[in-house]
């Protein structure tokens, strides 16, 4: 009797879902105890949609045989993290992916928030990267309810004009195949048969470089394979092309070949005045903000209306520039400027594809475009092919403009090489306007200087934009701006600043007594209490600092300093060296606010003083900023020094 208890037993606990944790909220496995595992992942704090979710679908896998494991794993707020001494971004702890790894390899994390409804959107991208093929199409592949995706266009998530979910980001880019599926009660159903499916199909591959296309019937997708292989067909075409058929047929090579050696340079000026007009694009614009807010990085402010506007003034000032061409006696075939629009686009198939490869097919397309158009005299062609260069940029440039400064900032300020990848692709357009030109008579040398009709034509958007920087509000209720609390603690008092490019006249920030969750007095002695004990051993002090805060200190940054030697040996936390060693400094994390202890050995003899700094984003005393156009956070930075003598001391307020 009691043999067959045992065994029911036994079988029950089989049953059941094995239940682990880590420091951070348990996270359930389901199937073999080890092997690859696909797991299912999501905020802790997400909410009880969320957790209803999951509930059915552990209820949902607890009766169901699988092949492979399926873990169900929260993901713990790492509440704030740190670049330096200034805020970041709120972050999730990986912790419990990491366990999940030790018992097998994470073949896939399917990342879910709850929706609105029963229809599940797919996310497949964010932080420049994107999931691998095989997991969208698996996810594409479900049924009842179907799977849609929120952006088909990959190539703007891997330039991070779609920047795509912060969690996500983090996944995809600690290596994980992650994608986001959102949705509501009919989301567990799809996990579910996602896990029975990745049960009986291992599934793998790396092709994160893949097109996709919409049908009347769903989607195509244009795999990595397939783009190599029309990037080396085209590769060799355009080779073929530019030192063959540009020039050894036709009744005119002779005299082509005469023009090309006289113009060869004419791409290389165009490339060089495009990179100057764009770098005074952007100088213009950053000096009338500068003028209008007296700051230097105020463009943050109007990115979208300061991106636009660098670009019509850098087309403006290219224009004017070019017109004087009416001092040079260019050739009387067009052919050369369709040559030349032909060869900047076979350069640009292999500039934009390092950039991203799956912008290898259209920038193929592009140069098919340039090409047909320079082997046909008719202006309209020209004229066409410059307007098919355009057109498919606008919708991806209107994704771009719906996101923040920090989206923008690459295209505005020219890092990553922006501007001379936008004068690249600008070159095929401006031959081609240059050939249009060429064919009704307003290109190469007149008898009289005149100011051309396209330099006007540019000349209104450059100066409409200049005058939107300057009079369009900054701030509005629809669109605030973010403003910096920052609260500095010390011996000197303390001291609040307001940090944004610029603020509304009058503001200053207030406590709010319904806000304010401490009693504390703003002293560093109060907030910062330490213990410092330190032991003689041969020629060094062995040192132990424990910080205790009264206050919630996400970050703590201990600077040890020496007026004579090496400030620190070694130590029990990672370390950097300053000022020829004289200087330590620490940089520690501390998720729980509790503080931390660490260990360092100095030269014995030798006093120390020891800079404690605790930065937290909560908000003790309830300081706000009220206005209709503003979003505020908050910062605190505490700092307490102590001078460490031979004795063991303890600074507890008084």
């Amino acid at each position: 009797m009691s043999r067959s208890v045992g065994l029911i037993a036994l079988c029950f606990l089989l049953i059941l879902p094995r239940m682990h944790a880590d420091g951070s909220p348990s996270w359930r496995e389901f199937g073999p105890s080890d092997g690859k595992a696909l797991v299912v992942a999501w905020r802790a704090d997400a909410g009880a949609e969320t957790e209803r979710i999951i509930d059915a679908l552990s209820e949902e896998l607890s009766r169901t045989v699988l092949a492979s494991r399926v873990c169900l794993a929260p993901l713990a707020s790492n509440s704030l993290t740190f670049r330096g001494d200034s805020r970041e971004e709120i972050g999730y702890s990986l912790k419990s992916l990491a366990a999940i790894s030790e018992a097998g390899p994470i073949q896939a994390v399917v990342y879910i928030e709850a929706g609105n409804d029963d229809n599940i959107s797919a996310e497949c991208g964010a932080g420049g990267l994107t999931s691998p093929r095989w997991l969208l199409e698996k996810v594409l592949a479900l049924e009842n309810p179907q799977v849609r995706l929120a952006e088909t266009r990959m190539s703007l998530y891997r330039l991070k004009w779609v920047p795509g979910d912060p969690v996500l980001a983090n996944l995809l880019n600690d290596g994980y195949s992650a994608i986001l599926l959102r949705g509501g009660e009919g989301l567990a159903s799809a996990l579910k048969r996602l896990a029975v499916d990745d049960s009986k199909q291992d599934m793998n591959g790396y092709d994160r470089h893949y097109l996709l296309f919409q049908r009347t019937n769903g989607l195509a997708v244009i795999s990595e394979g397939v783009i190599v292989f029309a990037a080396i067909t085209a590769a060799g075409f355009v080779l073929f092309s530019v030192f063959f058929l540009g020039f050894l047929f036709g009744k005119s090579r002779d005299q082509r070949l005469k023009d090309f050696r006289r113009f060869w340079w004419l791409p290389l000026v165009y490339l060089f005045v495009n990179i100057l007009c764009l770098t005074a694009g952007r100088l213009a614009v950053q000096l009338l903000l500068s003028f209008r807010f007296a700051h230097s990085a105020a463009w943050t402010l109007l990115p979208q209306f300061a991106l636009l506007a660098k670009l019509a003034l850098a087309l403006f000032l290219v224009d004017l520039i070019f017109s004087l061409n009416q001092l040079i006696r260019f050739p009387s075939d067009g052919f050369i400027y369709g040559y030349f629009a032909s060869l900047a686009c076979g350069v640009n198939i292999f500039l934009f594809s390092a950039t991203d490869f799956s912008l290898t097919f259209y920038f193929l397309a592009f140069y098919l475009v340039v090409y047909i158009a320079s082997h046909n005299s008719h202006p309209a062609t020209s004229f066409a092919a410059a307007i098919l260069l355009v057109a498919p940029v606008i919708p991806w440039a209107r994704e771009l403009l719906k996101n923040d400064w920090r989206t923008i900032s690459p295209l505005f300020t020219g890092t990553d090489l922006w501007d001379v990848k936008i004068s690249f692709y600008l070159i095929p357009i401006q031959f081609l306007v240059s050939r249009l030109l060429h064919s009704a008579g307003r290109f190469g040398m007149k008898n009289k200087l005149y100011i051309p009709l396209n330099a006007v034509l540019m000349s209104i958007p450059a100066l409409a934009s200049a005058f939107m920087l300057l009079y369009v509000p900054a701030w509005s209720a629809d669109r605030p701006v973010h403003v910096l609390i920052r609260q500095r603690i010390g011996k000197e008092g303390s001291n609040l600043t307001l940090e944004a490019p610029a603020v509304p006249e009058g503001l200053s920030p207030a406590m709010d007594p319904d806000a304010r969750t401490s009693s504390l007095p703003e002293d560093p002695e109060a907030l910062l209490p330490y213990t410092l004990a330190n032991r003689r051993f041969l020629e060094r002090n062995i040192n132990t600092l424990a910080i205790s805060p009264r206050i919630f200190a996400e970050r703590l940054i201990i600077e040890v300093r020496s007026a004579e030697g090496v400030s620190v040996f070694s130590a029990s936390e990672n370390f950097i060296l300053a000022d020829a060693g004289k200087t330590a400094r620490f940089g520690i994390d501390t998720p729980d606010g509790k503080g931390a202890t660490i260990e360092f050995t100095s030269e014995a003899g030798v006093p120390l003083e020891i800079s404690i700094t605790a930065l937290t984003t909560k908000n003790p005393w309830g300081i706000i900023v009220e206005h209709p156009a503003i979003t505020s956070s908050y910062m605190l930075e505490v700092e307490r020094i102590v001078v460490a003598n031979a004795a063991d001391q303890t600074g507890e307020a008084e």
